[in-house]
């Protein structure tokens, strides 16, 4: 759906936790290599959940 441009908001946790290697892309979007190719979000709103933050992205 990020691929084809379909998602109008975004609710992203980050959690500060360092998990190697093995990890994978919470979008799987591989295919933006350069940043020209961007997708283009603004923040809405920033929350702090104890040792995590929840953002809100919007176009």
């Amino acid at each position: 759906m990020l691929k084809l441009n379909l998602i109008d908001e975004l609710l992203l946790y980050i959690s500060p936790k360092i998990i190697g290697e093995s990890g994978k892309s919470f979008s799987g979007v591989s295919y933006i290599n350069k940043l020209s190719r961007k997708i283009k979000y603004r923040i809405n709103d920033i929350i702090r959940l104890e040792k995590d933050i929840k953002l809100r992205l919007i176009k």
